[in-house]
Parts: C-alpha cells; sequence; structure tokens
C-alpha cells in the first residue's frame, strides 16, 4: 500500500497527508466540471489527464474491494466488451477505430474508481467543481438567451446535453446542500451552484432536461422524506413546475409544441407513406419504431456502433418506415441504441451497471446517508435523460461525465461509513 511522504503539505478529512499525486488529483476532480460544456473540449482534455494521472497514482488495491463492487466496474469493463464483440461480428472496423476513443471511456472507470476510493475528499473536490460550474453554466445560458437571442441554449455542443447535465449538477448539489458535510462559504456555494444550474435547464429550452429535472426532485424527495411531508415536497414541485408552465413563454411553448407533435404524429395513418417532413418528436417516435424492427432482425449482438443508418436505409427501401428515420444516425433512445448497435449482449452489461448501483445503494440512502443518494440521484438523472436521446452514452463529453460521476460518488458511497460523516433522522 502507498504511504505518503514527508514531503507531503496538505492534509484530507480524515487528518491524513497527502501527496502530491493526491492534491493533483483532487484539483483535477475540482476543474473537470467547471468548463462543462461550454468551453470546447474540455471535458474530454481533462478527462484524459484525470484517466492517464489515475493510472500511475496511488490506488486502492483490486484485491480489497467488496465483490459488489467487482462485479459493477467488470459490468462497465464487459460493456466495452461487447462494443468490441458487435464490431467485429458485423466486420465494423472502420467504426471500431472511430468510436474507440469513446468506448475506452468506460474502462477507465477502474482506476478512477481505484484513486478515489482511496481518496476520501474526492467526492468533496468534484462536487465543489460542480458548485463553480453550475456558475459557468447559467452565465453561459444567460448570454445566449438574453443577450444573443437563441431559442435554446446548447453551450459548445447541443441543447439537450447541456439541460440534462445542468440538470444533474443541480441534484447532486442540492443533495450536497441538505445532507452533506459542508460548512461555511463551501454549503453556501454548493447551494449558489445547485440554483443556478436549475436555472440554466429552464434557460436551456431542452424538453428532456425539464423532465430529467422534475424526475430527479421527486426522487429526492422519496429518499428523504416520508408520508405528509413527502406529499408536500411532491405538491410544491408539482406547483413550482405549474407556475413556471404559466409564466414562462419559454416552457410553455416548448411543452405545447411537444404535446401538438405528439397528437400530429399518431394522426398519421402510415408514417411510411407520408412524404412530409415529420416534426421534431414525430422524427423521435418513427426512429424508436425503426429501431424496434432492428432489433428484430438483430437481436443479439446488434449492428455494431454507427449501424442504425444503413439498418434503417434498407427498411426505408422496404417501404417499412419514414425516410426521415436514418437521417440523426442514432435512434434518439440510450436504450435503443445499445440494443440496436450492441444487442441484448451489450445491453445486459449497459443496464447492469445502472440498476446495480443504484439498487444496492437505494436502501442506505432512504433518509441516512446522502453519499448514497447522490449516486442514486445521478443514476436516475442520467437514465431519464437517455430516454429521449442517445448522447449521453454514445458523445464522448457525456461519457467522460458519466464515468467519473459514478466513480467518485460511488467511490464515496462505498466507503466504510467511519470515513465520512452519515447523518442521522432527528
Amino acid at each position: 500500500m502507498y504511504s505518503p511522504t514527508s514531503s507531503d503539505r496538505t492534509t484530507n478529512v480524515l487528518g491524513a497527508r497527502l501527496s502530491k499525486r493526491e492534491v493533483l488529483f483532487y484539483a483535477l476532480l475540482f476543474l473537470f466540471p467547471i468548463g462543462n460544456f461550454v468551453v470546447p473540449h474540455w471535458l474530454s482534455a481533462f478527462f484524459l489527464i484525470l484517466g492517464v494521472a489515475s493510472l500511475f497514482g496511488p490506488r486502492f488495491e483490486w484485491r480489497q474491494l467488496g465483490s459488489l463492487e467487482k462485479v459493477i466496474l467488470c459490468l462497465c469493463a464487459a460493456y466495452f466488451g461487447a462494443f468490441l464483440l458487435s464490431g467485429l461480428v458485423n466486420d465494423a472496423g472502420e467504426s471500431l477505430v472511430k468510436r474507440l476513443g469513446v468506448e475506452l471511456r468506460y474502462l477507465f472507470i477502474i482506476p478512477i474508481y481505484l484513486v478515489a476510493k482511496r481518496s476520501p475528499d474526492a467526492s468533496r473536490w468534484l462536487l465543489r467543481g460542480c458548485a463553480f460550474g453550475g456558475v459557468v453554466f447559467a452565465g453561459n445560458a444567460g448570454y445566449e438567451f438574453f443577450v444573443l437571442g437563441k431559442d435554446v441554449v446548447a453551450g459548445a455542443y447541443h441543447h439537450i446535453l447541456y439541460g440534462a447535465v445542468a440538470a444533474v449538477y443541480a441534484i447532486v448539489l442540492w443533495n450536497q446542500w441538505w445532507g452533506g458535510t459542508e460548512k461555511g462559504a463551501w454549503k453556501w456555494m454548493i447551494l449558489l451552484g445547485s440554483l443556478t444550474a436549475a436555472l440554466t435547464v429552464v434557460l436551456s429550452g431542452s424538453r428532456t432536461a425539464y423532465v430529467v429535472l422534475l424526475s430527479v426532485i421527486f426522487v429526492w424527495g422519496v429518499l428523504n422524506f416520508r408520508g405528509r411531508n413527502l406529499l408536500i415536497v411532491i405538491a410544491a414541485a408539482g406547483c413550482a413546475a405549474l407556475l413556471s408552465y404559466a409564466v414562462s413563454d419559454r416552457i410553455s411553448s416548448r411543452v405545447y409544441r411537444a404535446v401538438d407533435d405528439v397528437v400530429h404524429y399518431f394522426n398519421i395513418e402510415d408514417p411510411s407513406k407520408e412524404k412530409q417532413e415529420l416534426s421534431s418528436v414525430g422524427q423521435r417516435f418513427e426512429m424508436w419504431r425503426t429501431a424496434l424492427l432492428i432489433i428484430r432482425k438483430s437481436p443479439w449482438l446488434g449492428v455494431s456502433r454507427e449501424g442504425y443508418s444503413a439498418a434503417a436505409s434498407r427498411f426505408v427501401d422496404q417501404g417499412k418506415v419514414h425516410w426521415q428515420a436514418p437521417q440523426q444516425g442514432q435512434p434518439h433512445n440510450a436504450y435503443l441504441e445499445v440494443l440496436v448497435s450492441l444487442g441484448v449482449v451489450g445491453f445486459i452489461p449497459f443496464a447492469g451497471m445502472l440498476i446495480l448501483p443504484a439498487l444496492v445503494l437505494w436502501r442506505k440512502a432512504v433518509r441516512v446517508d446522502s453519499a448514497s443518494a447522490g449516486v442514486v440521484l445521478f443514476i436516475v438523472a442520467y437514465a431519464t435523460a437517455s430516454l429521449a436521446a442517445s448522447a449521453p452514452f454514445l458523445r464522448g463529453n457525456a461519457v467522460s461525465v458519466f464515468v467519473v460521476f459514478l466513480a467518485i460518488l460511488m467511490a464515496d458511497a462505498m466507503r466504510p461509513t467511519q470515513t465520512r460523516v452519515i447523518r442521522t433522522d432527528d
């Protein structure tokens, strides 16, 4: 095991002295979420540095991990293995090479987790960085919306990811403010970051982000309250949503358009024969219908990453789906995307790395452990965002967020309780 040297100059929450490498690890975690989706390539650059540093830094030993931790990390590795297997079976060498840089990030959860497991302040510094990131999120959103007059706020990439990740920041920071151990100025900075991230969700114009935020607020209420208090929280969240809908033309117009798009799509007798363009929501429904046809034809190993368009085009030629179905290159649903590209073989580890930690930590999270609640809320946020978008598990920057947050938050939640403060019921 690694032991700090006499050159160490700082201590962690347990009073142990830190090495320069550990200080660097905390600094990288703090900086990672600040530039978020505002500065191009910020997340990928810091993920690369963080990943490489975790390979050579002091780490927790694999044999010291619990069986459950090993299973979760192995599921992430198996998911990467399914990507390789599907690509080889489908003779998609070009896709393998092109996607390798993104898919490899799932393997890096292992060294990052091992370093985080022996770094008791890891989640604290990541969330402190998120607090500043929430402010940066809101500042950019305000500039794009009020100054540039954009209908949707996209940051450096896309408004769905921008709004969804802002919702992630908002809920994990709120959870930390509510039940975490931060005190003094940092506690109020955490609250500011949460509120500004929530404001970013509103300004983003992303309907997916709206749903994500409402979903995690509901789950947070279930984790922290019972009986009448839970009903009060749910009612308060519902009233806030209705008030936002009533007073914000931005929110109401986006919601109304979504409802109108749904009605219009289901009024089409046969979408495959429709010559006109479908609405945004209509395209999603048609892509989901197309994905189911592809899955039925290639259920076990899928059609490989980036194989959706070619497979969907064949159904267009057969007159079975609308001509716009292949255009997006993916079905705008992460679960269908995994089944389409990697089949059942890839979907099993994918579902496992989401469901297993959430189920295991749920009991600890209920009114007892804010670290466990943070993991559950993070997974719920990402899982909800994935219902209407493939990007959370397909785009490199979003995958970087998933891997780093899951590794750091889960390492804290899995750590023995004597190494961190656990809140208790009054």
